[in-house]
């Protein structure tokens, strides 16, 4: 599996490659590819080694949805997360939000951005991890959950992380 992106003249003198990871593996590799004429880069995008296993499996009443950016650009979904902030039925579903977001949208259950030891403690009290970030160029954030063991529900508009999560996740492409 490889996923080629075209650069433009003048920007970058060498092919780029991103790999998708193996989560069977900890092992943190950037590979350099040497020929006469070419000089290639494969980079893996990989979770610190606490996100993994991070997730215990409790027994819950309801549906625990959870997502975080560290980032308020508009193609990180906000449209969506608001979405299921407002339309979930609270006795059912409990969605909670980590990270900035625009100075226009709060969400009911929203937490600052937090380090590696909060994240992990959200991954625990979850049990579905939801992102619609669009045209994601290296989605860290959706390895980090993958790693801990949640399933990943994903827009299929995500960029890298339709590549990520093709095999461990379920794609949507509208609100409906």
């Amino acid at each position: 599996w490889r996923s080629e992106i075209t650069v433009k003249s003048g920007i970058c003198s060498s092919p780029v490659t991103f790999m998708r990871v193996s989560f069977r593996t900890k092992e943190l590799k950037m590979f350099r590819i040497h020929t006469p004429t070419i000089v290639a880069y494969v980079i893996h995008n990989k979770p610190l080694p606490d996100f993994y296993n991070a997730r215990h499996d409790n027994v819950q009443h309801k549906t625990s949805v959870f997502t975080h950016h560290w980032s308020d650009n508009p193609k990180k979904g906000f449209d969506f997360y608001k979405h299921i902030d407002l339309s979930a039925d609270e006795k059912k579903i409990n969605f909670t939000y980590m990270g900035r977001t625009p100075a226009n949208i709060k969400f009911k259950q929203q937490i600052s951005p937090g380090d590696v030891n909060e994240i992990i403690s959200q991954f625990k009290k979850h049990g579905i991890y939801v992102t619609a970030s669009q045209e994601e160029a290296g989605a860290n954030h959706v390895l980090e959950a993958m790693a801990a063991g949640l399933p990943v529900i994903y827009h299929s508009g995500g960029g890298s992380i339709t590549d990520y999560c093709q095999e461990y996740g379920i794609e949507y492409t509208t609100l409906d």
